[in-house]
């Protein structure tokens, strides 16, 4: 028990050092710019250089394991023939996955097997076939989380943890050349590293969640200020909408806040275009979204969240996510103020803050 104890603190020790790399890792701007952009093939590459690292580090600060006790040794290259290894490998593989998608965590779990196979010891490649093995099952489930632009909650990802950590128990079991040993392996690690490694997890979705939430308050709180930026302009347009004005307007929202582009039109025609896209969003030319059609028909504002629902008839239109607003007269809706995003994630809380609908 003294071991298992010593294990333990060793293994909580190994995991600070997983966290305060998480912990930076999450503020980066790089990783908050990928965790929006996890199906693209370029980002899953930068996540997997990304974890490869974790899972590296966790191979060599790992604590080496010997016939029921700990080995006191600083960095695990490589291991005596008896020695296993307990660590945060799966940890690490576990959350590439789960962040990632089935490439992440296949690559990611077959780079650290591969070297934790060099690292030797007992059954090393039992380790190769549980990395592999986690990596897909991890992968798996971030997909269906990718798909729905979530991330898993605290709760769920470290119980997947454990689960993780079962698995491997489960195949140090089944492909040890040594039933008696992996055995008696198995029950000196199996609590402490499947304690550590939900735990891990756990503290390490947390970083994530609670990152994506600021940044998606900050956008709120953006969103809001175009949006009253936008209906202190209206009083400009109430005698008449100009393409002069119209222009110093749609010029002055883009200097007061990042957006993509925004665009006036009265009933007809585009009277100003400011931002990407301006090579086809014309002054002068004909409304070319149904999404401007819709308004002037329905009225009230829209918010499209893709770029089908923009509906611009140009193939190559880069915008991808819009909110337009109606601007009314006594007489009416005399045209529409777009104010255009590249991404469907900057528009955030709008819809229940402004109490409008999407498209």
């Amino acid at each position: 028990m003294a071991d298992m104890v010593d294990l333990f603190i060793m293994m909580v020790e190994r995991l600070g050092l997983i966290i305060l790399m998480a912990y930076i890792l999450v503020q980066t701007r790089l990783f908050k710019g990928v965790l929006y952009r996890r199906r693209d093939l370029s980002t899953q590459l930068i996540l997997v250089a990304i974890f490869t690292v974790f899972a590296l580090i966790s191979n060599l600060n790992g604590v080496e394991v010997q016939a029921g006790s700990v080995v006191y040794r600083p960095i695990l290259t490589k291991l005596a023939p008896a020695s296993s290894m307990a660590n945060t490998r799966a940890l690490t593989i576990g959350i590439s996955g789960i962040i990632g998608g089935p490439l992440v965590g296949v690559s990611v779990g077959g780079i650290s097997g591969i070297v934790r196979y060099l690292q030797g010891g007992l059954d090393p490649h039992v380790y190769l076939i549980s990395s592999l093995l986690i990596g897909l099952v991890s992968g798996l489930l971030g997909q269906v989380y990718i798909q729905k632009r979530q991330i898993p909650t605290i709760l769920f990802g470290g119980l997947v943890a454990g689960a993780f950590e079962l698995v491997q128990m489960a195949v140090i079991l089944i492909a040890s050349s040594r039933l008696d040993q992996a055995l008696s392996l198995v029950q000196f690690i199996i609590l402490p590293m499947t304690a550590i490694n939900s735990l891990g997890m756990g503290i390490f979705l947390a970083f994530i969640r609670s990152s994506q939430e600021r940044q998606l308050m900050d956008r709120a709180v953006q969103t809001q200020d175009v949006l009253a930026m936008a209906n202190a302009t209206l009083p400009h347009f109430r005698q008449g909408l100009a393409i002069e004005s119209c222009s110093k307007a749609a010029q002055e929202i883009m200097n007061y806040i990042k957006l993509a582009a925004v665009s006036i039109t009265d009933k007809e025609k585009i009277l100003a275009h400011v931002g990407l896209a301006d090579d086809h969003h014309k002054p002068g030319s004909p409304i070319m979204t149904r999404l401007s059609k819709q308004v002037l028909e329905g009225k009230e504002v829209v918010i499209a969240r893709s770029k089908a629902e923009i509906a611009c008839g140009h193939p190559d239109c880069p915008l991808q996510a819009a909110i337009v607003v109606p601007l009314k007269t006594k007489e009416g809706v005399v045209g529409t103020l777009k104010l255009y995003f590249e991404s469907s994630q900057d528009l955030t809380f709008v819809e229940k803050k402004s109490g409008r609908r999407s498209r």
